[in-house]
């Protein structure tokens, strides 16, 4: 009986065993490929930083967009790539990078200070004079949290007020004052919801574009027949209204609108 016990007990942990390093396996199988890609990452990173201090900015922006289309959609990588395109001299693609960084981490001051930076070199100066002041505020304060930060705060308040809401009609349910208070709190969360729409509207429905080339035709209609309006130079930004065949009909930051041909420009 002693025997067959200790046989028993002898399968039991073997079978255990089994299933332990099998489990073992999977999970090394899992974490092993995760440890040898972020070295490749990281490798590959460090190789593009190495092209951009030896002057190759052609060779780090090929590596620094290879990182990007394999997903890695991170804004040192963006904010990198945007360097070197200014450094090969493509300030279009530059200032669509720094977009992208721009999106994905919105107070970097390097971000900001750089995009600000390349933009002067822009040979376009729209006048925005006769945009309203509120639409420019309005712009400034959605851009200032990203879209998760946007929707986690407008998350937190509206659970603080159904809270503080459930406790007034628990505790007080006769005073006037604290419906003054959340109402003003309902206030101010239909502002924060606001912002974190208005930043998903223009991050991410409105689709906008740049000028990649030296100099291109804005004309008044889809096609090179149409009256010229003005030429409009590398780094020109502006949202795209319409597509028809090869050319789009887009809207420049002074609200004047234009068509452009597709060739001549990237979407951000």
């Amino acid at each position: 009986m002693k025997t067959t016990m200790r046989l028993a007990e002898t399968i039991h942990l073997t079978r255990t065993g089994l299933v332990a390093l099998a489990v073992l396996g999977i999970v090394m199988m899992l974490v092993c490929p995760s440890a040898v890609m972020a070295q490749d990452v990281s490798a590959v990173f460090d190789s593009a930083g190495t092209q951009y201090e030896r002057g190759d900015y052609p060779a780090a922006v090929a590596l620094y967009t290879d990182l990007l289309d394999q997903g890695y959609d991170d804004p040192v990588i963006w904010y990198n790539l945007g360097n070197a395109y200014f450094k090969a001299g493509q300030l279009g693609r530059s200032i669509k990078a720094y977009l992208r960084a721009r999106r994905l981490a919105p107070r970097d001051p390097d971000i900001n200070a750089n995009l600000q930076f390349v933009r002067l070199y822009s040979a376009d100066r729209l006048d925005r004079s006769g945009r309203l002041f509120v639409l420019g505020w309005a712009d400034t304060i959605s851009r200032w949290l990203t879209l998760n930060e946007w929707m986690t705060l407008a998350g937190a308040l509206f659970f603080t007020l159904c809270l503080l809401a459930s406790l007034k009609l628990w505790l007080f349910p006769r005073g006037r004052a604290g419906w003054y208070w959340l109402g003003v709190g309902g206030f101010v969360w239909l502002l924060v919801l606001g912002g974190g729409f208005r930043h998903y509207r223009d991050e991410y429905v409105l689709r906008r574009g740049v000028v990649t080339v030296a100099e291109t035709d804005v004309r008044g209609g889809p096609g090179e027949d149409y009256t010229l309006q003005f030429t409009g130079h590398d780094g020109l930004v502006f949202t795209i209204d319409r597509v028809e065949s090869d050319w789009l009909l887009v809207t420049f930051e002074n609200g004047v609108k234009g068509w452009v041909a597709s060739s001549a420009i990237e979407p951000i």
